[in-house]
Protein backbone atom coordinates (compact mmCIF):
# COMPACT_ATOMS: atom_id res chain seq x y z
CA UNK A 1 0.00 0.00 0.00
CA UNK A 2 2.80 2.41 0.82
CA UNK A 3 4.40 1.74 -2.55
CA UNK A 4 1.16 2.54 -4.35
CA UNK A 5 0.84 5.79 -2.45
CA UNK A 6 4.44 6.79 -3.19
CA UNK A 7 3.98 5.84 -6.84
CA UNK A 8 0.77 7.84 -7.06
CA UNK A 9 2.43 10.88 -5.46
CA UNK A 10 5.36 10.58 -7.85
CA UNK A 11 2.95 10.42 -10.79
CA UNK A 12 1.12 13.52 -9.56
CA UNK A 13 4.39 15.44 -9.05
CA UNK A 14 5.72 14.48 -12.47
CA UNK A 15 2.41 15.44 -14.08
CA UNK A 16 2.40 18.80 -12.30
CA UNK A 17 6.01 19.40 -13.35
CA UNK A 18 5.23 18.69 -17.01
CA UNK A 19 2.10 20.86 -16.87
CA UNK A 20 4.17 23.73 -15.44
CA UNK A 21 6.81 23.13 -18.12
CA UNK A 22 4.09 23.26 -20.81
CA UNK A 23 2.77 26.52 -19.38
CA UNK A 24 6.29 28.00 -19.45
CA UNK A 25 6.66 27.01 -23.12
CA UNK A 26 3.21 28.36 -23.93
CA UNK A 27 4.02 31.73 -22.34
CA UNK A 28 7.36 31.80 -24.15
CA UNK A 29 5.69 31.06 -27.49
CA UNK A 30 3.08 33.76 -26.92
CA UNK A 31 5.82 36.23 -26.00
CA UNK A 32 7.81 35.19 -29.08
CA UNK A 33 4.84 35.94 -31.36
CA UNK A 34 3.39 38.88 -29.43
CA UNK A 35 6.58 40.92 -29.09
CA UNK A 36 7.07 41.60 -32.82
CA UNK A 37 3.36 42.32 -33.24
CA UNK A 38 3.47 44.70 -30.29
CA UNK A 39 6.48 46.49 -31.76
CA UNK A 40 4.71 46.80 -35.12
CA UNK A 41 1.63 48.28 -33.49
CA UNK A 42 3.74 50.76 -31.52
CA UNK A 43 5.60 51.76 -34.68
CA UNK A 44 2.32 52.27 -36.54
CA UNK A 45 0.94 54.42 -33.72
CA UNK A 46 4.10 56.54 -33.65
CA UNK A 47 4.07 56.88 -37.46
CA UNK A 48 0.44 57.99 -37.45
CA UNK A 49 1.06 60.54 -34.70
CA UNK A 50 4.00 61.97 -36.64
CA UNK A 51 1.95 62.12 -39.85
CA UNK A 52 -0.87 63.94 -38.06
CA UNK A 53 1.62 66.41 -36.59
CA UNK A 54 3.09 67.24 -40.02
CA UNK A 55 -0.40 67.50 -41.48
CA UNK A 56 -1.29 70.08 -38.81
CA UNK A 57 1.95 71.96 -39.49
CA UNK A 58 1.26 72.07 -43.21
CA UNK A 59 -2.37 73.12 -42.75
CA UNK A 60 -1.51 75.85 -40.29
CA UNK A 61 1.18 77.29 -42.57
CA UNK A 62 -0.72 77.00 -45.85
CA UNK A 63 -1.82 80.65 -46.12
CA UNK A 64 0.92 82.43 -44.22
CA UNK A 65 4.53 82.41 -45.40
CA UNK A 66 5.86 83.39 -41.97
CA UNK A 67 4.11 80.51 -40.23
CA UNK A 68 5.19 78.14 -42.99
CA UNK A 69 8.78 78.95 -42.09
CA UNK A 70 8.16 78.56 -38.37
CA UNK A 71 9.01 74.81 -38.28
CA UNK A 72 12.52 75.78 -39.47
CA UNK A 73 14.45 76.34 -36.30
CA UNK A 74 17.68 78.26 -35.94
CA UNK A 75 20.75 76.13 -36.54
CA UNK A 76 23.15 78.22 -34.51
CA UNK A 77 25.08 79.19 -37.62
CA UNK A 78 23.99 82.80 -38.06
CA UNK A 79 25.38 83.12 -41.60
CA UNK A 80 23.51 80.05 -42.78
CA UNK A 81 20.29 81.14 -41.09
CA UNK A 82 20.49 84.57 -42.76
CA UNK A 83 21.24 82.94 -46.14
CA UNK A 84 18.29 80.58 -45.74
CA UNK A 85 15.92 83.42 -44.85
CA UNK A 86 17.13 85.44 -47.83
CA UNK A 87 16.74 82.46 -50.17
CA UNK A 88 13.21 81.79 -48.90
CA UNK A 89 12.25 85.44 -49.36
CA UNK A 90 13.57 85.42 -52.94
CA UNK A 91 11.69 82.19 -53.67
CA UNK A 92 8.49 83.73 -52.32
CA UNK A 93 9.01 86.81 -54.49
CA UNK A 94 9.70 84.71 -57.58
CA UNK A 95 6.65 82.55 -56.80
CA UNK A 96 4.45 85.62 -56.51
CA UNK A 97 5.84 87.12 -59.72
CA UNK A 98 5.41 83.86 -61.65
CA UNK A 99 1.86 83.51 -60.32
CA UNK A 100 1.00 87.01 -61.45
CA UNK A 101 2.63 86.49 -64.87
CA UNK A 102 0.89 83.15 -65.38
CA UNK A 103 -2.49 84.68 -64.62
CA UNK A 104 -1.85 87.41 -67.19
CA UNK A 105 -0.84 84.89 -69.88
CA UNK A 106 -4.20 83.16 -70.11
CA UNK A 107 -4.00 82.62 -73.88
CA UNK A 108 -0.63 80.89 -73.74
CA UNK A 109 -0.52 77.24 -74.86
CA UNK A 110 1.43 74.58 -73.06
CA UNK A 111 3.60 72.43 -75.29
CA UNK A 112 2.81 68.72 -75.26
CA UNK A 113 5.69 66.36 -74.56
CA UNK A 114 7.20 64.60 -77.51
CA UNK A 115 5.78 61.12 -78.02
CA UNK A 116 8.74 59.93 -80.07
CA UNK A 117 10.45 58.51 -77.00
CA UNK A 118 7.36 56.90 -75.55
CA UNK A 119 6.47 53.29 -76.46
CA UNK A 120 3.84 53.10 -79.13
CA UNK A 121 0.33 52.16 -78.07
CA UNK A 122 -0.37 48.49 -78.54
CA UNK A 123 3.31 47.51 -78.59
CA UNK A 124 5.12 46.20 -75.59
CA UNK A 125 8.26 47.94 -74.48
CA UNK A 126 9.83 44.56 -73.66
CA UNK A 127 12.75 43.52 -75.78
CA UNK A 128 12.39 39.83 -74.92
CA UNK A 129 10.27 37.99 -77.47
CA UNK A 130 9.49 35.13 -75.08
CA UNK A 131 6.17 35.26 -73.29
Amino acid sequence: MALVTIGFLALVLVTLFWLAWAVVWLVAALFWFALPLTLLVLAAVAWRAQARYWQRVQQSGAGDAASARSPLRQTGNRAFDEYREQALRSLERSGRSSASSSSSGAGRRIAKPSTATWPRAGRSSRTDSRV
